[in-house]
């Protein structure tokens, strides 16, 4: 028979399952340039683009 406390632990030893969505964005060297990128998600829709400047 368990105690509260050992219920308690064997709660936090399983594993909780959420529903993330990824959120990593790739970033791609525009064709032609040296310091210029996109950012894309993981459908390839570029999200941000980065411009070198002085």
């Amino acid at each position: 028979m368990l105690t509260e406390s050992e219920d308690e632990v064997k709660d936090l030893e399983k594993p909780r399952v959420t529903n993330k969505e990824n959120k990593r964005l790739l970033a791609e060297l525009i064709p032609g340039s040296v310091f210029n990128y996109e950012l894309k998600n993981n459908e390839g829709e570029t999200q941000y683009t980065l411009l070198f400047s002085r």
